[in-house]
C-alpha cells in the first residue's frame, strides 16, 4: 500500500493507503490469505517479544498459482507496529525503514556496501498514528511473498534489537497521522578545507565473491589509484577539459563514468560504503 496524497482533516493529516490507480487495497478486497513470514512469531525481548499477525502480508489482491499457492499480492505494503509508543520503538522502525530498501525481491537483505541488480523497494516512509507506527513500502504495485517475508523479518529484527515489545500487522486502509517521522539531519560540517578529486566508480568483488563498488582517483602521472593520499587534488574546480579528456579514454570493464567529487581532505574518509577490510579486494 503506497501513501497517497495526504488530506487535511481536523488538524491532522488523513493518509489513505491505496493500491495501484488509487483503488483500495485492503485485505477485505479478497478473503484473507494466511501468510506467516519466516520465523514469526518471534519472542525473546525482555517484555514479551514481537508478535507477527499471520495475515500481515494479506494486503491487496492475491496472486494465486494454478496449484493454489499464493506467491504475491498486488499492493504496496504498509505495516502497523503497535503500540509503538516509545522512542525505542520509533528508532527501531526508522532503522527497519532504512534497511527495507536493501531487501531484494527474494527476501535477502543486502549489505549496505553490496552491489546488486536485483529489485529492491525504492522508498519507505514512517508515520505516527493513533494505533501505532506505520511503515509504508513502495514496491511499485506488487509484493512477492518472499519479498514481504524479508521486509517483515527486517522489521522484527530491528524491534528485537532495541528490546521493543510490539505486534506487527497489516496497516489499515486509512490512518490519521502527523507529518512523516524522519531523523534529524546531521549537523553541517565545515567544508572550507574540502578538495576536488577526479573520480570513477569501479565494480569489484570481495574475497568471498560478493560484488561491491570501489572508488578510484586520478593521479597527476596519469595513473588511477584507490589510495586517495596518492591522488591529484584541486582547490575548487578541476582543470578545464581534464574530465572530458579522461572520459574519452577507454575505461576498464565495470567502470562507471569519470566525474569530479568534492571530499574532505582526510584520505581516511570514504565516499562509498565498503565491506570489512578482511574481505575487501586488494588495493
Amino acid at each position: 500500500m503506497a501513501v497517497a496524497i495526504p488530506l487535511l482533516a481536523a488538524g491532522a493529516l488523513v493518509v489513505a493507503l491505496t493500491g495501484p490507480g488509487g483503488a483500495p487495497s485492503a485485505a477485505t478486497a479478497s478473503p484473507p490469505v494466511a501468510s506467516p513470514p519466516v520465523g514469526a512469531p518471534v519472542s525473546g525481548t525482555p517484555s514479551g517479544g514481537v508478535q507477527v499477525d499471520p495475515d500481515v502480508l494479506a494486503q491487496g489482491e492475491p496472486h494465486v498459482e494454478p496449484d493454489g499457492e499464493v506467491t504475491g499480492w498486488t499492493t504496496d505494503p504498509a505495516f502497523l507496529v503497535s503500540p509503538g509508543d516509545t522512542q525505542d520503538a520509533v528508532e527501531a522502525v526508522l532503522d527497519a525503514a532504512d534497511r527495507m530498501v536493501r531487501v531484494e525481491e527474494s527476501g535477502r537483505e543486502l549489505e549496505v556496501w553490496e552491489s546488486s541488480d536485483a529489485y529492491t523497494a525504492p522508498w519507505t516512509g514512517v508515520y505516527r498514528t493513533g494505533q501505532g507506527l506505520v511503515v509504508a513500502v513502495d514496491t511499485e504495485g506488487y509484493l512477492a511473498r518472499a519479498h514481504g517475508e524479508g521486509l517483515v523479518a527486517v522489521l522484527v529484527d530491528s524491534l528485537s534489537a532495541r528490546g521493543v515489545s510490539a505486534s506487527v500487522s497489516a496497516a489499515p486502509e486509512v490512518v490519521e497521522t502527523d507529518e512523516p517521522i524522519e531523523r534529524p539531519a546531521p549537523p553541517a560540517r565545515d567544508r572550507s578545507a574540502d578538495l576536488t578529486f577526479v573520480w570513477r566508480p569501479v565494480g569489484t568483488w570481495t574475497t568471498t565473491g560478493v560484488p561491491y563498488t570501489e572508488s578510484e582517483y586520478w593521479c597527476a602521472d596519469g595513473r588511477w589509484t584507490r589510495d586517495r593520499s596518492e591522488a591529484a587534488s584541486f582547490q575548487g574546480r578541476a582543470p578545464e577539459g581534464l574530465v572530458d579528456s579522461l572520459r574519452a579514454q577507454p575505461q576498464p570493464e565495470r567502470t562507471g563514468e569519470v566525474t569530479t567529487i568534492i571530499l574532505p581532505a582526510d584520505p581516511a574518509y570514504e565516499p562509498l560504503p565498503l565491506p570489512p577490510e578482511e574481505i575487501r579486494a586488494p588495493r
